[in-house]
This record gives C-alpha cells, structure tokens and sequence, in this order.
C-alpha cells in the first residue's frame, strides 16, 4: 500500500497505510495483565501529500516488521514461576521501617500535635504552635519570593555558570537561514525545557526521545499524541536522516506552545 502510494499520493491513502498497520492496540497477557501499544509516532506525523511520505513510510513499516520479527523470537519467561521464586525469596524476612519512614512518622506526629494546639487554646503550648506556624509561613514566602523575582533568580546563580540558552531565538535564525534540520533540533531542547518546566521530567543530554514519551505517558498523558508528534519529527531529522516535510517545524512548534499553555 504504501510502495502504490508513491505513485499516487494523498492523505486518504497514507490513512490507509496506518489503518492497516492496527495501532494502537492492547495485548491481553495470559495472566490478565495488559500492554498499549500507542500510534506510531513516524507514521502518525504523514500527512501523504507527497511522494517521498510513501517511501519514508515503506521504510518505517520495515522497521517495525524486523522487530516484531525479534520480539517474537526472544525468550519468553514464565511469569507465574517469577512470582512464585519471589514469594520464596522474601519467606521469612520481617519488614522492619528504615530511617526516613520513622522520621516521615516522627514529622507526622509533630503536626498533628500543632495543628491540635492550634485548633484549640492549650496555654503556652497553644501559643508555641502558633509561632512555629508564623516562621513557617514566613520561610515559605520568602522561599517563593526568591523563585518568582526574576532578579532574585539572576543574583542566585553561581559565579561563571554560563547563561541559559535561548533555543527558541537559535530555532528561529536558523529557520531563517534555510537550516531547517537545526531549526528542528533547537525547537526538540525547547521543547525538554518546556516539559522539564512543568515539572514533567529531567532534562539532561543523555534524554532519548522514547524515555521523554514515556515519562510523559505516565505524568501528563493528556499531552501523550502532542509529544508523540513532536518527537517522532525529531527522531525521523536526527536519526532516520529524512528530509523535512514543510510542516515539520509548524508541528514542534506547536507542541511546545501547547504543552507551555497546559
């Protein structure tokens, strides 16, 4: 279907192609446990108005046939024995809480007598809960108030750490000087930064794009299909070494404008 395509393209034929491969879809184990399989994030971003997304897609499809080749050759464990030599492993071993559950408990129990002093007038003790309330409030306050000044942030860094890079300003001059494979790479850490903001993972140069996804998937899978978009546009640029489609750079960018606004 998709070899035909190259000769005809268009947009219900690369639906086609997708409707075809079945995704996504959920595989019932034996056991009753249970694995999603999401759209393909290659295959989801054609849009078939070209010849070449037919070729790009006859490549991914090839991809994905030689590893459902390897995944059904691999070993297959027994998932009832794993749990059965579990159960025999911990037979006898008595859990004992480790030193942050006792300090966790120790906090929960300070709390609960302050907020008891509080709720009621208990002399002197009333009045020690409230300062201790008072103090903290302060703290927090001023803890926020040196995160949200932007001053309070620039005095905060320490001497010689370099200046945090503007990759929205660095995707938009190489778009306009026709780099279209650097634009996207800048608008891909923009992106990491915007996820990383929202407190939805931890960017560091060793990311992949499946471990952003999954990341994702499991914080926010609200945005799931919008980051899918964004990095299978990456991963086709930087690993796959395609050409850009026009609407390449317009899908990053709205990823990360969405994922911003959420």
């Amino acid at each position: 279907m998709a070899a035909r395509g190259v000769a005809a393209p268009s947009a219900v034929a690369i639906s086609a192609v997708r409707d075809a491969i079945g995704l996504p879809l959920v595989v019932i184990f034996d056991d009753g446990s249970a694995v999603e399989l999401p759209p393909d994030p290659v295959l989801g971003v054609l849009s078939g108005a070209r010849s070449n997304t037919f070729a790009i897609a006859a490549q991914r499809i090839a991809v994905l046939r030689s590893d459902v080749i390897a995944a059904e050759r691999s070993p297959r464990f027994d998932r009832a024995l794993l749990r059965e030599r579990l159960a025999r492993a911990y037979t006898g071993i008595t859990a004992r809480p480790g030193w942050t559950q006792r300090l966790g408990r120790t906090l929960a129990s300070f709390i609960r007598r302050v907020v008891s002093r509080l709720t009621a007038f208990r002399g002197v003790g009333s009045v020690l809960a409230w300062i201790v309330v008072a103090a903290l409030l302060a703290g927090g306050v001023w803890a926020l108030w040196r995160v949200l000044v932007p001053e309070r942030r620039v005095r905060a860094r320490p001497p010689g750490e370099p200046e945090p890079v503007d990759w929205k300003r660095l995707s938009a001059q190489a778009a306009s000087r026709g780099d279209m494979t650097e634009a996207v790479r800048a608008q891909y850490r923009l992106l990491l930064e915007t996820l990383e903001a929202k407190g939805i993972l931890l960017n560091s140069p060793s990311l992949t794009a499946g471990e952003c996804r999954t990341a994702v998937g499991r914080v926010r899978p609200g945005l799931l299909h919008t980051v899918q978009q964004a990095t299978g546009v990456f991963e086709r640029i930087a690993y796959g070494e395609h050409d850009l489609l026009p609407e390449d750079l317009d899908v990053m960018r709205r990823a990360e404008s969405e994922i911003r606004a959420r």
